[in-house]
């Protein structure tokens, strides 16, 4: 969709390669179907979404410019947020950013067999909206306490103000305070985090 396309290409322009797997091998539509997106998002196996974002991650891989000791899960956006942690889970990333994915509400307790490699991968992003019932604030804030109790370098930050689904390329095109904060957030937490992982590889081959 353009909403990710364009996340992908402002990604693109800071100097980064942006992969966007279409999940849903063209059967998305736009926002306001609401009820056509619900049941494309209920009856899409999660199997097989992992099988698409491996190939995905596979074919980043074989770009020679690519530092695979830098890559991100993410920035993921509601039903991508969930995607973002769950592929956070099955691979070892450098860094995971989720934009309020409902998929916390698997992660509050730190013992939870949900975390898989998000336990040994880098620092976590997750963004939400003061206003939002799913995930709500609560639901974050347990998130957060998972993550402080495990011990992963993590930020949970709950913008004041806004619902669900808050950074919108439109709103971000026309300067909309908030979502261009959030999505600074983003670019400041990746930058961030590729910067530490290189650093701790260059450590482990000293």
């Amino acid at each position: 969709s353009e909403e990710m396309t364009y996340f992908a290409d402002q990604l693109a322009a800071d100097g980064y390669y942006a992969i966007v797997p279409d999940l849903f091998r063209g059967t998305a539509t736009g926002a306001t179907n609401i009820l056509w997106n619900i049941l494309t998002v209920m009856t899409t196996p999660q199997e097989r979404m992992n099988t698409d974002s491996d190939a995905a991650l596979k074919y980043l891989k074989t770009l020679g410019n690519v530092d695979q000791g830098r890559i991100s899960s993410g920035p993921g956006f509601c039903f991508g947020g969930t995607q973002s942690l769950v592929f956070g889970s099955r691979h070892k990333m450098a860094a995971t950013v989720t934009c309020y994915g409902t998929y916390v509400k698997e992660l509050h307790d730190a013992d939870s067999k949900a975390w898989g490699t998000l336990k040994t991968g880098g620092p976590i992003l997750g963004i939400y909206g003061k206003d939002d019932t799913s995930p709500s604030p609560k639901d974050a804030e347990k998130f957060g306490e998972a993550l402080e109790k495990i011990g992963i370098a993590h930020n949970i930050t709950i913008y004041e103000g806004v619902g669900h689904g808050f950074i919108k390329h439109t709103l971000h095109k026309d300067g909309d305070e908030t979502p261009v904060m959030a999505w600074n957030q983003i670019k400041r937490f990746l930058k961030g985090a590729f910067q530490s992982a290189s650093t701790d590889r260059r450590r482990s081959l000293t």
